[in-house]
């Protein structure tokens, strides 16, 4: 039976249901309770910027965790035990990218470094936001990619997979002994890069035809559904 060492969670549909919605704290509670039970090395996946994922990483009892977080996209890691984070990628310079999108259609998210987030403003979409940059800028100079309510913008080669294979190298853990969960387009890369993978019940379709398990429930509730599928693979 192969282990696993280690697990990656997007946050946004997996740890809590999505931005702008309320923290559902029992099931969080729960979340915690099993994390700090199972001895099993737990990393968030996520777009967000670092000041974010230190506190998800407190409310998820993280804090003392030697292991990094991967943040925006796979542009950043940051080591909840040390408060320290490192930018694995520059920043895409936002003239090259806001060129091809019309004035006042957009809004950047500020406390990024190494990701560019551009949120739709004025009646536009998240979707014409990624068709303007897609068919602005060489593909190969960047990866564009979306969770849903905005355009994420990584230096090329970088996304979630990336800072994966990144935090895995450093640790000396294989691939094969990776968990993944994810429920977006934007996870995909990290989703097929492990031995193992999951997904909440309001996972996108594209996800759901990739991973190994799909868990009945959404959210909160289904990841730790997952956790509970592949408890007995777990490195304790």
């Amino acid at each position: 039976m192969k282990p696993i060492r280690l697990v990656f969670s997007d946050n946004e549909g997996c740890i809590t249901p999505g931005k702008g919605l309320a923290f559902p704290l029992d099931d969080l509670n729960d979340l915690q309770t099993v994390l700090g039970s199972f001895g099993q090395n737990f990393s968030v996946c996520t777009g967000r910027s670092v000041p974010y994922v230190e506190a998800l990483a407190q409310v998820l009892g993280l804090v003392d965790s030697a292991v990094p977080c991967v943040c925006e996209g796979g542009a950043v890691l940051y080591w909840p035990k040390l408060d320290r984070s490192e930018a694995l990628s520059p920043m895409p310079d936002e003239k090259d990218i806001v060129a091809f999108l019309q004035p006042g259609s957009f809004r950047v998210e500020i406390g990024k470094i190494g990701c560019l987030s551009l949120y739709p403003s004025n009646g536009a979409t998240v979707d014409d936001i990624f068709r303007d940059i897609t068919n602005g800028v060489r593909a190969d100079d960047f990866n564009i990619t979306t969770a849903g309510v905005a355009v994420d913008i990584t230096a090329g080669g970088v996304d979630k997979g990336f800072g994966v294979r990144e935090v895995c190298k450093r640790a000396s853990i294989s691939l094969s002994e990776v968990l993944c969960v994810g429920d977006s387009l934007n996870d995909i890369p990290m989703l097929k890069i492990a031995g193992f993978s999951g997904c909440p019940n309001n996972a996108m379709d594209e996800v759901k035809r990739i991973v190994d398990f799909v868990a009945p429930s959404d959210s909160t509730r289904g990841l730790l559904e997952i956790l509970d599928k592949f408890r007995s693979h777990f490195v304790m």
